[in-house]
């Protein structure tokens, strides 16, 4: 694979945030309904991959981000 396509695991900043995990193939997002209505559209850039949503505040523990 080519060194521009490799990726490291971080926190995506816009609407919704989210944190993109490379190695195990997942995509966390923070939020509640309707922030989460784009998830579909942002999932769209990661094929293949799972997602879940979770709560602003456990996003902010785990990924210590506000």
């Amino acid at each position: 694979m080519k060194a521009k396509y490799l990726r490291k695991s971080s926190i995506k900043k816009g609407i919704p945030l989210h944190y993109v995990d490379i190695d195990e193939g997942h995509v966390t997002f923070r939020g509640k309904f309707p922030s989460v209505l784009n998830i579909p559209n942002v999932m769209r850039e990661y094929p293949g991959y799972t997602h879940s949503i979770i709560s602003w505040k456990e996003f902010s523990e785990k990924y210590g981000e506000e």
